[in-house]
């Protein structure tokens, strides 16, 4: 930071100024548009809360929304180079404020009446702005202005009372330079531990394929999922029976098997090694082993439970579904489902006992690298985020501004 501090020290011998926000930047809101100008391929593409990824402050172009050459768009809702992208209103306080810089014009983009843009006036480098909208002053600026409403709307009294310090620009673009050193490098670690994370989980689907698809003239016997499962379905829980965690059993629903845990109970219906599997939903065919653990389910999800041990392994079979299962799903109306009764028509190889436990050692081994990686990817990208935010909270805090 001695560079830094040179510079504050040549160029800030009478302390930092500060200014509102409406003094050194002009604030756009959004285009507004109904209903009956959305167009499948519409000319003018429109950008919402949705296109900025909160974790990252980043610019995203997933579910873009497409006008009508007929909503009408002036000069400045249109997006430069330069300018930053705000989410101003949103049914979620914690979007409120989240940002993304524009590095380019935006040809036939604008954005919608949700969100506003901010142009500085030269007094401030972009950039610099950018860091102090994604600090701790505005968050703190935004939790006191928006908890004095009910709507969580930036207007332009809001977005313009936010008090900036203004250091010479080339105390601003230093501090850029630096805090710009640590976005870079934490985007360049994050493409390297995703292309290691596709990597291994394509190596394990290789592998898992390889060890699981057999070619009948290996004389493996096949069994359908209802010869070799007792197979059951889980009950209606209401949420009002639902707990803390403390002394209580985890209940698993179809929205959140592959993310957490629907609620807990004080008893189960459960405590065996099983597998279970979702039922209906988006979901619908994803499966789950347990371990003897103590667990219930919701109706919409499904148990298997091994009827002979010495014929077929619960975790064998629960590898082989996680290759199978999702081709008896059907997809009818839009709702995907993998009931009961198509369920137990699942077709399953089972090879020898010893053959199978050769198998689960290979993918379990397997699993656990993929599944490391998994967790080490955002602690490590949390650790370099922590890094940032201490240096951008530091370089941006100016102990001797002065209004």
């Amino acid at each position: 930071m001695s560079r830094i501090d040179d510079l504050i020290a040549e160029h800030c011998t009478a302390g930092v100024r500060t200014q509102p926000l409406s003094e050194l930047a002009t604030y756009v809101r959004g285009v507004t548009y109904g209903k009956n100008d959305e167009q499948e391929n519409g000319p003018l593409r429109v950008l919402r809360s949705n296109n900025i990824t909160l974790a990252s402050n980043t610019l995203n172009f997933d579910d873009i929304k497409h006008v009508s050459s007929n909503v009408r768009v002036r000069d400045n809702q249109r997006l430069y180079a330069n300018d930053i992208l705000i989410s101003a209103a949103s049914g979620s306080k914690a979007h409120v404020g989240k940002v993304a810089f524009i590095f380019e014009n935006l040809s036939g983009f604008t954005f919608g009446g949700f969100m506003g843009v901010l142009r500085t006036n030269g007094t401030l480098e972009p950039r610099f702005l950018f860091h102090m909208l994604i600090g701790r002053s505005f968050s703190e600026h935004l939790d006191r202005t928006l908890s004095t409403t009910t709507i969580n709307n930036l207007n332009a009294s809001i977005m313009g009372s936010f008090v900036v310090p203004v250091p010479p620009m080339e105390v601003q673009r230093e501090i850029v330079r630096v805090l710009d050193q640590f976005t870079q490098l934490e985007a360049e670690l994050e493409a390297e531990l995703e292309a290691e994370l596709e990597a291994r989980k394509q190596q394990y689907d290789y592998i898992r394929n390889e060890l699981l698809v057999y070619k009948q003239h290996h004389g493996v016997p096949i069994f359908t999922v209802g010869e070799l499962c007792n197979v059951s379905r889980g009950k209606v829980i209401s949420k009002d029976h639902l707990r803390d965690r403390a002394g209580g059993y985890p209940v698993y629903s179809s929205q959140t098997q592959n993310f957490g845990i629907f609620g807990y109970i004080d008893s189960y219906a459960y405590d065996f090694e099983s597998i279970t599997w979702t039922t209906d939903g988006a979901n619908a065919g994803s499966v789950f082993y347990h371990n003897n653990e103590q667990f219930s389910i919701t109706n919409v999800c499904g148990l298997l439970k091994v009827k002979n041990t010495s014929v077929i392994l619960t975790k064998y079979l629960y590898y082989q579904l996680g290759l199978t299962a999702n081709r008896y799903v059907s997809r009818g109306m839009g709702n995907p489902k993998l009931m009961a009764k198509a369920a137990s028509s699942i077709a399953v190889s089972v090879p020898h006992i010893d053959e199978q436990k050769r198998i689960i050692f290979i993918l379990d081994q397997l699993d656990a690298l993929v599944n490391d990686l998994s967790v080490d990817l955002p602690a490590e990208l949390i650790a370099r985020r922590k890094q940032y935010e201490y240096y951008r909270d530091r370089l941006l805090t100016f102990e001797d501004a002065v209004g």
